[in-house]
């Protein structure tokens, strides 16, 4: 048995190794965590090290020994690849890799290549094949030169039998989605961290219908055409409209001058194909990582596209991106867009990609006019929706553009200077409607899918950012007649949808709605959020207090928002409502996804 400790030890050491370095990234904490946190490695090696070792007890042979020796090397290996993987993910993002996220990973992973290709260079791919040829030869090696000797079943027992103990009781210092082995979490994962999803007897909220229509508000409306742009990964505090923010965005200051403003707006997921169903729908998109809406019937409302198009109106949606990423398309199509322009039917002759699936946002500007000088003399109203693409990761922008220095750190400074770019984008956007007469009839509402985040709590990117970096965005109505007015309390994403019905001289009769109109939301009105990631954040936001739950991963969080909104000193537990809150959280989530999945049911 001692042979075989020896000949696993190396790899055993490495995947600890791999391992400790991930807690450090997301636990922290001093010797006592890290130890705690190694255990259920630890047992897990030894419990393969006491299978390894029965097996060899129980089949004597050399070739069975080295078939036995060849399997325990391989699935040494196949930890550390795992551990290696949960590294990487945990160094770029901030957050621990799960069962939710792999299986999805695993089910989009042609889709998701670009990224990968992105962050992953080809030096590091050798370096990867590499270090995994050097350890598969040096254990053939080891295996064909150091033969096994005679093992004892009753030593492989304490082996197993201890190392199954330290595995599967999980440390008490480190929560449960980072202390678990990555063998074990996307084994048992699961099985003890399901989704919650309320029972469907228990659904106290109404069921999603395709039955509503529009029925038209009394006297001239405010507006003839409404435009939405969203700002693709713009947080509020990316903007000029911050207080003590650099001037990323002086055209969008300069609206603001003279619009309605939202300064405490939030992104119901912060992931783009999430906000463009709550934008355009006004209800909870489906909270888990499936883009559920973008399959066939998925969407199980009508949409304001849809709706608008039912009144005459000319509607369609541009998009600087592939329109095949994450089924884009059809999923627009769902929504009720007449009419969809993505990079698959745009003239890209002479502009450049700005990240691994988008080209740069001016690529929209020739098909806009184009679009306006043909649909214009036609006296129709219109509908029209743009995301931008440049402020996605891996910021990136046309050689040509110029460039100013935001921020000393080099990747926060390349993301600035794409909101940047954004925002001369918008004005050019803006300026072509007016170019065709129709701006002062145009409400323009400007808006951020989701923000970004750069290590504010230690997290990276969007998808699974519950904080306001990654939820808090730019939301503003802009429109001749309408009165310029900051408002202070907080809104959700759903809330564009009735706003703009109104607006346009509409309301909504016979259908489902989880927004209000934005102008109505008062300071008891509190606004709920999703993370992406499955089963990792909620929140729920009033006008003063903020409280997050984090599931498996982390203990849950309040902070004083009215005078802490940059989330830094946490206060959960000071007010007894705190825990309550939590529940109601998690039931909120629950039944939604229940409502979502009694709706998708055939009708009796």
């Amino acid at each position: 048995m001692l042979r075989l400790f020896l000949q696993f030890l190396p790899l055993a050491l490495v995947c600890l190794a791999l391992k400790a370095l991930r807690v450090r990234v997301l636990a922290g904490g001093g010797p006592a965590i890290l130890l705690d946190a190694l255990a259920p490695d630890a047992g897990l090696l030894a419990a393969l090290l006491g299978l390894a070792g029965l097996a060899c007890a129980r089949w004597r042979s050399r070739a069975a020994r080295t078939a036995i020796s060849f399997a325990l090397s391989l699935a040494g290996l196949v930890v550390l690849l795992l551990e290696g993987v949960a590294l990487t993910f945990a160094l770029e993002t901030g957050g621990a890799l799960d069962h939710h996220l792999f299986r999805f990973a695993w089910r989009q992973f042609t889709a998701l290549m670009p990224l990968i290709q992105s962050e992953v260079s080809l030096g590091q791919l050798a370096s990867l094949a590499l270090i995994a040829t050097a350890i598969v030869a040096w254990r053939v090696w080891q295996i064909v030169r150091q033969p096994l000797v005679d093992v004892r079943a009753g030593q492989a027992i304490v082996w197993l039998v201890t190392g199954l103990a330290l595995a599967l009781v999980f440390p008490l210092r480190v929560p449960d989605a980072i202390a678990a082995p990555m063998a074990l979490e996307l084994a048992l994962g699961p099985v003890q961290r399901p989704v919650e999803i309320a029972p469907a007897d228990s659904l106290d909220l109404p069921l999603y219908t395709r039955s509503g229509r529009l029925v038209p508000l009394p006297g001239r409306p405010a507006f003839e055409h409404a435009v939405v742009v969203a700002l693709e990964s713009t947080s509020w505090f990316a903007t000029s409209l911050a207080d003590g923010r650099p001037a990323t965005t002086p055209f969008l200051a300069e609206l603001a001058s003279r619009a309605a403003v939202f300064e405490r707006a939030y992104a119901v997921v912060p992931h783009s194909s999430k906000a463009f169903f709550a934008l355009n729908c006004g209800v909870v998109p489906y909270l888990l990582m499936e883009v559920r809406e973008s399959k066939p019937d998925g969407v199980p409302v009508r949409c304001l596209p849809d709706l608008l198009r039912e009144q005459g109106f000319q509607t369609i949606y541009f998009g600087a991106h592939v329109g095949g990423f994450e089924r884009w398309r059809r999923l627009s199509r769902n929504l009720g867009f007449a009419v969809t322009l993505t990079a698959e039917n745009l003239d890209l002759r002479g502009f450049e990609r700005v990240n691994y699936f988008s080209y740069e946002d001016e690529v929209l500007l020739a098909p806009t006019r184009a679009w306006l000088a043909r649909v214009v003399p036609s006296g129709r109203r219109l509908y029209a929706f743009y995301l931008t693409s440049a402020a996605h990761h891996d910021y990136r922008l046309p050689a040509r553009e110029y460039t100013q220095r935001f921020a000393q750190d080099e990747r926060y400074d390349r993301y600035l200077n794409a909101v940047r770019y954004q925002d001369r984008f918008l004005e050019q956007l803006v300026g072509l409607y007016r170019e065709a007469g129709i701006s002062d009839r145009t409400l323009f509402v400007i808006v951020g899918d989701h923000g970004e985040a750069f290590g504010e709590h230690g997290k990276r990117l969007h998808d699974h950012v519950i904080y306001e970096e990654g939820l808090r965005v730019p939301l503003l109505f802009v429109g001749e007649g309408l009165q310029t007015s900051r408002h202070a309390d907080p809104v959700s994403q759903l809330d564009v949808m009735p706003t703009v019905l109104r607006l346009l001289g509409f309301r909504l009769q016979g259908g489902t709605l989880d927004g209000m109109d934005a102008f109505d939301r008062g300071p008891d009105d509190v606004v709920r959020a999703s993370c992406w990631y499955s089963e990792r954040c909620l929140a729920e936001i009033g006008k003063r207090r903020k409280r997050i739950s984090h599931f498996s991963h982390r203990a849950p969080e309040a902070f004083e928002i009215d005078v802490d909104p940059r989330e830094q000193r946490d206060v959960f537990g000071a007010d007894p409502a705190d825990s309550d809150a939590l529940r109601a959280l998690h039931a909120w989530k629950a039944q939604q996804l229940a409502r979502w999945r009694a709706s998708a049911q055939p009708n009796p």
